[in-house]
């Protein structure tokens, strides 16, 4: 959700819900799939173990961080 909005998004069940039935044929070897891949694939390596960081509204806020480093 986040990277279709292009930043911070309302990331509620339904929204989520929404956002999944509106976009089924985004490309998984597309730009956004290779943007969401990139940065979990580095949230995974700054926590390898699970951690409370990674509750669902920091994993939010850290990957908000993450857009805007890149």
């Amino acid at each position: 959700m986040i990277e279709l909005k292009g930043g911070p998004a309302n990331v509620k069940d339904s929204d989520l819900n929404k956002m999944y039935s509106d976009n089924t044929s985004i490309d998984p070897k597309g730009t956004i799939a290779k943007k969401v891949k990139r940065t979990f694939d580095f949230l995974l390596q700054a926590f390898p173990e699970k951690t409370p960081e990674l509750e669902r509204y920091n994993v939010i806020n850290l990957y908000c961080h993450r857009i805007d480093t890149d």
